[in-house]
């Protein structure tokens, strides 16, 4: 006598009609659970079952199931009442330390070091307090510390990035300080060292940091066509001369390379 599985597993398994949705469920939950127990045995859904599984669905078919059925039905109702009786619990706020229904805090999961229960209220100034845009792509993120000094998200920070970040910063504020153009951005700074592969633009030596073609002194800002990559001695070399001053001191290729760039990012 030949049986397919799936014709056994519906005539034994799945219900033919119920009112009561939670008996479904549960009958549904038995048939899943005997299904997959089978499946094991037999090691692949094949057409013909061997005589020890079709017994064993016998066994399955002849089973008290309207005890199993009753006990998952109560140990479903038990867990709702659990979860209810919790919600009605009242808990302080992790933040403000005021008390509140459990059911209406939140765990802030996402945010490291965030993971007591918050009120809604606490919960969104955390959120607000530890949300960025990513300097890079512009995408919206939550920071690992509130005082992250950098705007980077996960997909777009590195080390490197983080010390350009910061080393640029510096030389914003310094323009900023004395009314000159800060415009420069960190993807601009690095295209900048890209186009000079990330060698001093003088020398072509390995760089130490952000040397500003035209003095600050001079009217010079933090901007795109004022920013190079330069090593120690060519700026100490440099200091704080005129471009028409210092072209002498340096090989007249790498300056007519810098014209090159300053013209390509007009």
């Amino acid at each position: 006598m030949e049986h397919t599985f799936t014709d056994l597993f519906n005539s034994i398994f799945i219900p033919k009609s119920s009112d009561d949705v939670d008996l479904k469920k549960a009958k549904l939950r038995i048939a899943e659970v005997a299904y997959r127990r089978l499946a094991r045995q037999v090691g692949k859904q094949t057409e013909d079952l061997p005589q020890e599984i079709i017994l064993l669905l016998d066994e399955l078919k002849c089973a008290n199931w309207d005890d199993e059925i009753e006990e998952i039905h109560q140990e479903h109702m038990q867990a709702k009442e659990r979860r209810e009786a919790l919600n009605n619990e009242i808990s302080l706020c992790g933040r403000c330390k005021t008390p509140h229904p459990k059911k209406d805090l939140k765990t802030l999961w996402n945010i490291p070091g965030f993971h007591f229960e918050y009120c809604p209220q606490c919960a969104d100034l955390a959120i607000k307090e530890y949300s960025r845009i990513c300097c890079l792509c512009n995408k919206s993120y939550l920071a690992k510390k509130a005082t992250e000094t950098y705007e980077l998200c996960p997909d777009c920070v590195s080390p490197q990035k983080i010390q350009e970040y910061r080393r640029l910063a510096i030389h914003l504020r310094r323009a900023s300080s004395v009314n000159q153009p800060a415009t420069l951005t960190l993807q601009q700074w690095l295209d900048t060292l890209d186009y000079f592969n990330w060698k001093c633009a003088y020398c072509l030596q390995s760089y130490k940091g952000i040397e500003h073609y035209l003095p600050i002194a001079l009217g010079g800002g933090t901007t795109q066509k004022n920013c190079l990559p330069s090593c120690s001695t060519c700026n100490t070399r440099k200091k704080d001369k005129h471009p028409d001053d210092f072209k002498a001191l340096f090989p007249s290729a790498n300056i007519a390379r810098i014209a090159a760039y300053f013209a390509s990012v007009a």
